[in-house]
């Protein structure tokens, strides 16, 4: 496979973009599916105008999305682009497709798209559907995936290659995540976990270290690999050779992450100007009930959307609000921080260090090297370690190559 010839899709601030290095810019792909569930939902939100209107004084009579801070603020509930709709995880089929998960506020799905014929294909889809990290079977095209719960706990699963048959293959107070199947075993799952731990009222508290861990599907057989006190170990992917992949980042303790003192002064000292804005954004909420003209009018609608995303990685915030602030002016910014290695773990035991900053990345057949993520650009890394950056973007999350010998242009 040579550089003329990679078909990457990537995944930035919950959009999906496809890029062909042969070809033209990258393209978004957008999903008839989400646009088609947005304009319904709009349209009921517009027959049923009346009501907001002659809501009054009833508690009981404002809408469910009057309640929320987005109202209050005067935010555009009318307008699409305050919808959530966001691609979660993306993977590459063997056949040519790209299969992507995605969630709404309402619903969540499993879609196949086509980049020949530009066609979307509906998997499944329905409500409280949560998956991600999605990997291809490279010869039969069954799907793995990840469950996330409620109570902060995720586990493994795999589907058939329509999406049916959903069936969990770890329990547990776990967080098993980003499975990968292991080439040349075709019952094999490699993946990362860390064991949630909980106070006496069961409350989330900490996570230990990731590592990674083997899963065989037809005898059951479960192995710890590798793992390490002092590190995340992630995203494993296994080779035939039995040599293995994964992003190693220092592991660093929730009560670690928390906020020191200065944000808890500064909160205070802010208190009467936000408490001050509350007041407003009050009053301005029961002057656009009554009379449909609001009392803020300067900077326009506040909107919830990409913009005001940031890349959160399996339990770490990597982006920072200084990145998202100069993104726009620093092309080369790079997001994720350099201590996260992308590591080959060789048989005997020795490692290699491939590349430094990767928030996620795809394996390239024989010798063609990676293609990884820094968090503002695509990157693709040959076997003589030069580096060419194929794309770019704000804040890119997650990546994928199609590798299959029927893959389409």
């Amino acid at each position: 496979m040579g550089m003329d010839d990679l078909r990457v899709a990537y995944l930035a601030e919950g959009k999906l973009y496809l890029h062909h290095t042969g070809g033209a810019e990258p393209t978004e792909v957008i999903s008839r599916f989400a646009q088609d569930m947005i304009e319904r939902d709009l349209r009921r939100r517009q027959k049923d105008e009346w009501k907001r209107g002659s809501a009054g004084w009833a508690a009981t009579g404002l809408p469910a999305e009057a309640m929320g801070l987005g109202a209050a603020f005067g935010e555009d509930l009318d307008n699409p682009e305050t919808r959530r709709v966001n691609i979660v995880s993306v993977a590459a089929h063997p056949d040519g497709e790209w299969v992507y998960a995605l969630e709404t506020d309402a619903v969540g799905g499993l879609f196949a798209y086509d980049p020949d014929q530009r066609e979307e294909r509906r998997l499944v889809h329905r409500s409280e559907f949560r998956v991600a990290d999605l990997d291809v079977h490279p010869a039969d095209g069954r799907l793995a995936c990840c469950l996330a719960y409620p109570d902060g706990s995720a586990n493994l699963a795999v589907m058939d290659p329509n999406g049916g048959k959903l069936r969990e293959i770890t329990e547990g107070d776990s967080l098993d995540q980003a499975p990968s199947w292991v080439a040349g075993a075709p019952a094999k799952i490699v993946y990362q976990s860390a064991g949630i731990a909980r106070n006496e009222h069961g409350h989330f508290m900490e996570v230990s270290p990731y590592r990674v861990e083997q899963l065989d599907l037809e005898s059951g057989e479960h192995e710890v690999l590798f793992g390490d006190d002092a590190y995340d170990c992630m995203m494993p992917r296994a080779l035939a050779d039995g040599s293995i992949f994964y992003v190693r980042r220092p592991y660093q303790p929730r009560r670690e992450q928390r906020v020191g003192a200065w944000p808890i002064v500064k909160d205070i000292l802010l208190f009467p100007v936000r408490l001050a804005v509350a007041v407003v954004a009050f009053l301005n909420f029961f002057s656009m009930i009554f009379a449909k003209k609001p009392l803020i009018t300067a900077g326009g609608p506040r909107r919830r959307g990409a913009n005001a995303r940031q890349l959160f990685l399996y339990g770490r915030l990597v982006e920072t609000e200084k990145a998202r602030k100069n993104a726009k002016r620093d092309a080369d910014r790079v997001v994720v921080p350099d201590d996260w290695e992308l590591v080959r773990s060789l048989p005997n035991g020795k490692e290699l260090i491939y590349a430094t900053g990767v928030g996620d990345y795809a394996l390239l057949p024989g010798d063609a090297g990676v293609v990884y993520t820094d968090g503002s650009h695509v990157v693709h890394l040959d076997a003589d370690d030069r580096k060419t950056r194929l794309a770019k973007s704000r804040i890119i999350e997650r990546v994928a190559v199609l590798t299959g010998i029927n893959a389409k242009a």
